[in-house]
Order: structure tokens, then sequence, then C-alpha cells
């Protein structure tokens, strides 16, 4: 049976696909989740925490459930949280539990793919983003001596601020988050002045963590995610991309292309590299 007391003194947060139009089908699936938890025997939080430091909240011992990023995961938060799995998203083009990174310009980008770039402005959400400059970093590279030149790197602090800035033409190129990139393009009329012009490998999409804490809970609590995401409501599913769940554990993240070394980044976004910031959006 699940301990009310335990319940209040948890947290959890669905932070990463949390778009303001979707709120109430974040909060919904919430609901579901919560509902499946306490289906398993397992005290779950009533409502869910939208904190401002989200790594301090994913640190947390009280965490009882969130989604991370998997750059931070492997390099910040593995000792201090337990990853259960990454749930499956439909209409993204990868593999169930997969993910990947679309390399965006605007639609009048005359560039067939990325040899073919100018100097390039590259918006990034963040420094620690796998999606948004790991993967980007990593893709670059491979491109040896006919990688565009960088002339700015924008921080944007989001990937969907990312795809208005290079939208609005104050950036050239963006890796946007593929899950994102599709519920832009059902959401943000800014997506609809880009297209992709090329798509990193395949990586674990983004993981379900919990705290250590609740290490005698894992199997309960797989158990619990994957009846809920294969239960969905439809209307929640159609909105989120929502269509299952694999299980995953921390080791499945150890092969992510998480950095270059610091010579070779330099080599991709030049003095930038250094910086971490050279412009804003």
């Amino acid at each position: 049976m699940s301990d009310p007391d335990a319940a209040a003194a948890s947290i959890a947060s669905l932070p990463m696909y949390d778009f303001p139009e979707l709120r109430p089908q974040t909060e919904a699936l919430w609901r579901r989740l919560r509902t499946s938890f306490l289906d398993h025997g397992l005290s779950a939080p009533a409502t869910l925490t939208r904190p401002d430091d989200l790594l301090a909240h994913w640190s947390d011992p009280a965490l009882f459930l969130s989604q991370t990023c998997g750059l931070p995961f492997a390099t910040k938060l593995k000792d201090n949280v337990i990853c259960l799995g990454t749930p499956a998203y439909e209409r993204i083009g990868c593999a169930p539990g997969s993910y990947c990174s679309e390399i965006v310009v605007r639609v009048d980008a005359d560039a067939a793919d990325l040899t073919r770039l100018g100097p390039v402005r590259v918006a990034i959400n963040e420094w620690g983003s796998q999606s948004g400059r790991a993967a980007l970093e990593v893709l670059l590279a491979s491109l040896g001596p006919n990688i565009p030149p960088i002339t700015e790197v924008i921080v944007t602090r989001g990937h969907r601020d990312s795809l208005r800035a290079v939208a609005a033409d104050r950036a050239d190129l963006a890796a946007i988050d593929c899950v994102t990139w599709q519920l832009a393009r059902d959401q943000d009329p800014a997506a609809k002045r880009l297209r992709v012009l090329a798509r990193t490998p395949q990586t674990p999409g983004l993981p379900l963590i919990t705290s250590k804490a609740n290490v005698d809970r894992v199997d309960a609590m797989r158990a619990a995610v994957t009846d809920a995401l294969a239960d969905l409501d439809p209307d929640i599913r159609r909105a989120m991309l929502i269509c299952g769940f694999v299980p995953r554990d921390g080791a499945d993240y150890g092969s992510l292309p998480i950095a270059l070394a610091d010579a070779a980044s330099e080599q991709v976004f030049g003095d930038a590299a250094g910086t971490g910031l050279t412009g804003s959006a």
C-alpha cells in the first residue's frame, strides 16, 4: 500500500517537453503516471514541480521521477540517480527509445548539405546539452576540412528559442532535439520557416530518472511507467507523441558522444568554445 506521507515528501517533474501549449496534456500525463504508480503500490507526489534549477532538482534525494538530458545524466547525475528508461515517441523517425538531433536552417538556405554551408551563426540551447551542442559538435567535427566556418555561437537557453533564432535570422543553423522539432512543427509557426538539412546519429532518448533512494522500487516503477505509457489517452498520445516505454539503465548512456577534446572543440566552434557565450537570443 502507498504511503501518503512519503508521497508528500517526494517531488516529480516532466520538464523536457513541457510546452506552454501542452501544459494540460503534461498534467494529464502525470495523472495517468501517478495512477499507475499507485496501482503498483508506489507513493507518488500529487502534482508536478517546475523548478528553476533543474540540476539541483534532479540531484535532490527526494526526487521520485523526472526526465533529464543524456549529457547531464552521463556527466553529473549518474552517481545520484537511477535511469528507469525512456519514453518511445512516434513521428520522429527513430527506433523506440532513441532520438537524434535535426540540424535545421531556414527554408530559403541554398546549401544542400552541411559541407556546402558558408560562414554560419550557430544557435545552441546550452553548452551542457547533448542534442543541442554535443551531438552537433561531433557531427561537424566529422566533416574534417569541409566544416563550415562558424562566426558566432548564440546560447539561447532552450531548443525552441534556438529554432526561433534561426527562423528570425539571428542565427543560421541549430541542432534541435527531434521530439522538440516535431512538437514545434505542431505548435510553433516559427518551425514552418525552417527545414532539416541533416540529422545526427541516433542515441538513447532522454532518460526518466529517480533518486537512488528509490533503488528498491525500480522494478515496480518501470512496470508502472510501462503500463501507463502503453495505455495513454489518445489525445495525450497525439499531442505529446508518446507511444510506449523502453526500459534502460545507466550503462546505455556510456556510448554518448559526450564532447570533444578541447582542441577539437575549438576546431568546430573557434573562439566561442573557450568563452561559452558569444551572443544572445
